[in-house]
């Protein structure tokens, strides 16, 4: 897989996101991360959360992850990640 286009967007209207499967309502800020394979091109949008636990893992988004495969395999980074920035919203 490869990448051709990887930025940040306030969707126009609700999508899920590919990391933790959390349906996000219109208005959100995700990533939107367009990409190629042998299937040919698909796009997904990631979250604020699992867009910073996999910065902070270094990984990225042309590792292969399947739908909720970073809430369900590094949730307690996962967790870790959405509180902090909960607090940094509410401080």
């Amino acid at each position: 897989m490869s990448i051709h286009e990887s930025r940040s967007v306030v969707t126009r209207k609700e999508h899920k996101c590919w990391g933790c499967r959390r349906a996000m309502p219109a208005g959100s800020t995700m990533r939107v991360v367009t990409s190629k394979d042998s299937d040919g091109f698909s796009r997904g949008y990631w979250c604020d959360v699992c867009d910073r636990v996999l910065a902070d893992m270094d990984v990225h988004y042309d590792d292969t992850f399947g739908y909720g495969e970073v809430f369900d395999n590094e949730r307690d980074d996962w967790q870790k990640v959405a509180a902090a920035m909960k607090g940094e919203s509410d401080g």
